[in-house]
This record gives C-alpha cells, structure tokens and sequence, in this order.
C-alpha cells in the first residue's frame, strides 16, 4: 500500500509539474497559434459547417420526389389507420382492456388476495382428492395461503403502498404514473370479489391439470404483453434492462410487440405524434437494402430468417426515439443500461477469480501462457464481450463526471471500474484499441487536460499493469499470433471475393458467406464472416449497403457534434460525448471483428443510436425553451 503510494504521489508531483511547464513552454504558444489558425481557415468549411450547424436533413428528405411520395403513403396509411381505430375505440373489449390496465395499480390489493386464495385452495383440493399432495408442496401452498390472506386484509392500492418507495415510483413511472399526486383507490363492483374468486379457481384447476409453474409463467406472461400493449414504453425499458440476459428470439419478440403496441398507439390516441429524427431515411433506406440482400441471397431462406431479426432490432431505434422525449426517461434508460451492464461485469470478473469450462478456447497457448482464461459473460464471445463494454464504458464516463448527485457518481465510478476491469479480462486486443481511441475522443471533447494524464498513464504502465496484459497488447499486428494471421487470411479472400460482388453482393447471413467465400479463401481458412464490419456489409449488401450505412454514421456524428456544441446542460453534454466516443471506438473495433455477427450487439448498436438521437432531441428542446 505504501509503495502505491508513493508511486501515485509522484505520478500527480509529475503532471502538475509537466502542466505547468507546458502551460509556460513556448509549445504550448505555438499550439495556440495553430488552433486559432485552423479555426480562422475552416470556419466556413463545408465539412465544419455540416458538422456543427443544426440538422436540416429531415426537411432536406421531405422536400425530394421520393420523400413526397412516401409522405403519401404514409398519409395515406394514416388515414386508413384513423378510420380502423375509430372503429376499435368503442368496442367493449378495447374498454374493459383500458380500464384494467390505467387501474391495475389502483385495485385494492384485496383482489388479488382473493383471486391467490380462491387458486390455492382449488389447487391443494384436487392434489389432496387424487393424492397427490406431497409434504413439501403442502408447505408451500400454506405459506402462500398466508400471504393471500394477508393480502384480502389490506384494503388499500398497490399505488398507495409503493408510493414511499423508489424502486416502486420508478415502475409506477413507466405506466404514466405520478406517485406525488393523491388519487383514490378504484372502488369495485359489488360483484369484483365474486369474480376475482371465480378466476382463481379456474387457474387453480388449470394448475393441477397442466403444471403449476407454466400456469404461473403464463399468466405473468399475458399480464407482461398486455402492459406492453397498453404501453410499449415498457417494452423498451425492458429491452435494453435485460438486452445481455435475454435470448435473441425473446429480445425480438419485445421489440415486436412493442412496435405492435407503438402503433396502435398512434392509430388510437389523436394526442400522440411520432418524433421524427434525422436518422429516420437512412435507417429506412439500410432497411431496404438488407431485404433486397436477403431476396436475392445465394442462401435466401436463411438470409430472410436473419432480415428478420435485423428488422425488428432496427425498429429498437424507432422505439427509444418515441419514448425518450424527457431527459427524465433518458436518464433512467441509460441507468438501467449501465446497472445490467454491472450485472455482465461482475459475472465477467467472477469467471476470471474461479474459471469456467471453457477459459482457454480463445488463447494461443504458444504465444500467451501466461493468460488462463478469457471471460465471456453471459455472450458467447470474449471479443463480442468487449464490445458491449466498449459501448457502454464511454456511457459510464458521463455520470461520473456529470451525474446530478455526488452519490450518483461514486456509484457511476464503482459500475464503470467494474466494467473496465472485466474489459481487461476479455483480452481482446481490438476492443483495448477502441477503448483508447474512445477515451481519447471523450477528454478531447469533453476536457482536454485529462489527455496528458493519460499519456502519463501509457509511459507509466508497464510499471503497474501485468506481464500477460502488456504482452497481449504488444502483440498487436504479430503475424506469428494464430488471431492476427487468422484475420489477414480472411480479409485477403474477402477483398478476392469483393473483386466480383463488389456491386451486389451476396447475401445476408453465414450461409451465404460459407456457400461463396471458399472459391476465394487463402491458405485454406474457413470462416463463418470476413472479421471487418465494414468488409462484411459489403459482401453481404454489396456498394449500396456499405454507402447507406455510411450514410448512418455520418448523419449519427453530425447529429452528436452538432448538438454537443450547442448544450450548456453539463448532463447531456457528457452523455453526447460519452455516446460519440463510444461509438468511435467501437467502429475501429469493427475493422478487426465484424461486430454485427452476434444479435445482441446488432440490437445495442441501434439502442445507441436512439439513445443519442434523443439526447440531441432533449437538447435542442432545452435550447429552444432556455
């Protein structure tokens, strides 16, 4: 402890020493005169005006041929919409669904006890008529007959319970509700209480004769699409919350019936607006081109299969954009994004401390003995591992420097330490790049005298970090190591490949890849994908693909810059430059993987994109208002 220190002493004696010798040097004189020169020559600039002045593309795009014609669709479906929603509006089924959900939280919880009861009883009933009671399971139905009983003596609203709770308001708050504003308890019908015991006991029959545990993940399951439904707010929390724990298909589902929930929305309630973003066209345009890919795929079924998927995450984008329009809700979304990536972390960091089966698969013993495992999480991939960090650990940067409480920092400081540490422990020598270019970009935008603490950091690390780390990272372009000699076997067949589909491309997906890369691989090497994003959205979408999604990031970064200059809000300054770094260095991530290649990742990426569109979103509001 003493010698750390003494070491971390003489480091910060070292910088303040340096800053002043640089603030007093002639260098620092000369730095002056260069920025003032470059800023008087470029002031009036194409590429600093389009970068820095507000985004028009949206008027831009709706002025053109095409873009008239699509508003006529749209206004076209738009009308067809309105008549259909008329029509559902006054159907009973639509009232009573609105009805239960505006006052789920506002029924006395003595309903719910009598339905749990009334489920109990028929359940142990008919188990103890067949016998088939066993003693642990008595015990459990009486422990939740207990609980149900006390339920049926509480004649007050799940919303006046939870009210002094903060976990709880932040809930209530998804559904629209405002725990500071006094509002009675729904008063039932005189025959609610019959009818709450009537359904029990038909769940407690379903029970015995299906099985308990799926009657049970059922109804949580109705309940849980039904409130997406009423709100798909709640979709898109849950989403990005549970993004690295949930299966792909699970993940689709959400972003579907959320977008099923989003639109009837529109269709149904003349108050709501859907928010246009700048990103919209370019997005719609990638769309379009990834279904002609998988149309004229040389593996068309897998490669439909795999739009599908890309789809319904492109939607996330369109999702977040329409719920985030305060910085209350952006605030509370990037929050649960950063705690489940503490959750990743520390499972990360608890695979390195006691190991896991399959450690090792990743490491070139030959070349790095020292290293005994490398950590996945819960993805499948060291390398796909640190790329969910790298997006996120930018994002940690900002509450640490900008959070509205001193509390709310320390805590940011914990979660993004965590999340640093596990990146090390993927040693993924890409994702340690673009970490470094992101945390370059971040201090260059956001402060810049953190820069030389960072250099001083490099010069002095091979004095702190361990000998397997520095080794790792000096390895980087080795063609000795099996990953590096790998990857420029792979990139030499794909520009091969390219040479002939460069125009069109050849389709969506692994099949594709695996049915055409092979005439052209070297040395033999196979690959699932050609280890490039940006070589692999040209194989796959061929000119018009890769253009598009350059079309994506430029009008991302322009949106970012643009509002990062204009906002004197210290919170969403350093969330838009946490969002542009991070996304920066995962893109030079991206020229060493193809950081497409796991669904989960795909969907991140958009959820980033969302998140940054509605940051600048907020921001020019706040302008606008200020």
């Amino acid at each position: 402890m003493t010698n750390k220190g003494v070491i971390l002493g003489f480091l910060c004696r070292l910088y303040a020493a340096f800053t002043t010798w640089y603030r007093h040097s002639g260098l620092c004189k000369l730095t002056e005169v260069l920025k003032r020169f470059l800023v008087r020559i470029t002031r009036h600039s194409f590429f600093v005006n389009f970068f820095s002045a507000s985004s028009r593309l949206c008027e831009a795009v709706s002025g053109s041929l095409l873009g008239r014609a699509l508003s006529r669709l749209f206004g076209a479906l738009g009308a067809l919409g309105k008549r259909v929603g008329e029509y559902a509006r006054g159907s009973i089924i639509t009232h009573a669904f609105l009805w239960f959900y505006r006052n789920l939280f506002h029924i006395p919880v003595r309903c719910f006890g009598i339905t749990g009861a009334g489920a109990i009883v028929v359940y142990a009933a008919l188990c103890l008529a067949t016998g088939a009671l066993t003693a642990t399971m008595a015990c459990i139905l009486v422990v939740a007959l207990v609980l149900c009983v006390v339920a049926i003596l509480i004649n007050r609203s799940l919303y006046a319970l939870c009210s002094g709770s903060g976990l709880c308001s932040a809930i209530l708050y998804l559904f629209g509700l405002d725990t500071k504003e006094e509002r009675p308890a729904v008063t039932p019908i005189p025959t609610a209480h019959l009818v709450c015991l009537l359904v029990g006991m038909m769940l407690g029959a379903a029970a015995f004769a299906v099985n308990p545990f799926l009657i049970a993940l059922a109804v949580c399951g109705i309940l849980g699409a039904g409130a997406i439904i009423y709100n798909f707010r709640i979709g898109v929390y849950l989403a990005v919350a549970f993004l690295p724990f949930l299966p792909t298909m699970v993940l689709v589902g959400l972003m579907m019936l959320s977008l099923l929930s989003m639109v009837a929305r529109l269709l149904l309630d003349g108050h709501t607006r859907f928010v246009r973003t700048a990103l919209d066209f370019p997005l719609l345009v990638f769309a379009g081109i990834l279904v002609i890919s998988a149309l004229t795929s040389f593996a068309v079924a897998s490669s439909v299969k795999a739009v599908a998927v890309y789809l319904a995450f492109i939607a996330s984008y369109f999702l977040i954009t329409n719920t985030i329009t305060t910085k209350k809700r952006l605030y509370a979304l990037v929050a649960a994004a950063l705690f489940a990536a503490l959750g990743v972390a520390l499972y990360g960091i608890y695979q390195h401390v006691f190991g896991f089966a399959e450690g090792d698969t990743w490491i070139d013993k030959d070349m790095f003995s020292d290293i005994q495992t490398r950590v996945v999480s819960t993805f499948e991939n060291p390398n796909v591992l640190g790329e969910y960090l790298l997006l996120l650990i930018p994002i940690g940067m900002a509450f640490i420097w900008a959070a509205p409480k001193a509390g709310n920092r320390l805590i940011a400081l914990a979660i993004t330490g965590a999340l640093a540490l596990c990146m090390v422990y993927t040693y993924s020598r890409g994702n340690w790049i673009g970490l470094l270019v992101a945390m370059f970009l971040y201090f260059a935008f956001y402060d810049r005298r953190f820069i030389w603490l960072g250099v001083i950091a490099l010069l002095f690390s091979p004095m702190l970090l361990p000998q397997s780390i520095i080794e790792r990272f000096l390895s980087v372009g080795d063609v000795s190591d099996t990953s590096t000699s790998y990857r420029v076997y792979i990139w030499m067949g794909t520009f091969s490949l390219l040479k002939d589909y460069w125009l069109s491309g050849i389709g969506i997906g692994s099949d594709a890849f695996n049915m055409i890369y092979p005439f052209y691989s070297y040395s033999s090497i196979v690959a699932p994908h050609s280890h490039n994003l940006f070589l692999q959205i040209t194989v796959e979408n061929g000119i018009l693909g890769i253009i598009s999604f350059g079309s994506i990031v430029v009008v991302y970064f322009k949106t970012i810059i643009s509002s990062l200059l204009k906002t004197h809000d210290r919170f969403l300054k350093a969330l838009l430059t946490g969002l542009g770094a991070g996304m920066a260095g995962y893109l030079v991530q991206g020229m060493f993987d193809n950081v497409w290649y796991n669904y989960r990742i795909f969907l991140l990426f958009f959820v980033i994109l969302g998140i940054g569109a509605c940051s600048a979103h907020i921001t020019g509001e706040m302008e606008e208002n200020a």
